[in-house]
């Protein structure tokens, strides 16, 4: 856009269509830079993913004392490297 040199240069020079330059230049014209960033696409998820604490708690009604033992331990050494960071 600072230069005078034309969409169809620019275009050859990076072995992209005129049109592509057309429609990166009007997006910036209209919105700015962030007009420019790439947009999710498709139908956002209705139900949010399980997360790895949720897996691992839905393992733990299954074990024994030990293991259930063994797993806090596991949690709470997690969480302090965490909270360390």
């Amino acid at each position: 856009l600072k230069s005078d040199v034309g969409r169809n240069l620019v275009a050859a020079k990076f072995n992209i269509s005129p049109s592509q330059v057309y429609s990166w230049t009007k997006k910036f014209q209209r919105g700015g830079p962030d007009a420019l960033l790439p947009v999710k696409k498709g139908i956002p998820a209705k139900m949010p993913k399980k997360t790895e604490k949720a897996e691992r708690n839905k393992q733990i009604g299954t074990l024994t004392d030990k293991q259930k033992y063994e797993a806090k331990i596991l949690e709470k050494d997690a969480r302090i490297k965490e909270l360390e960071l």
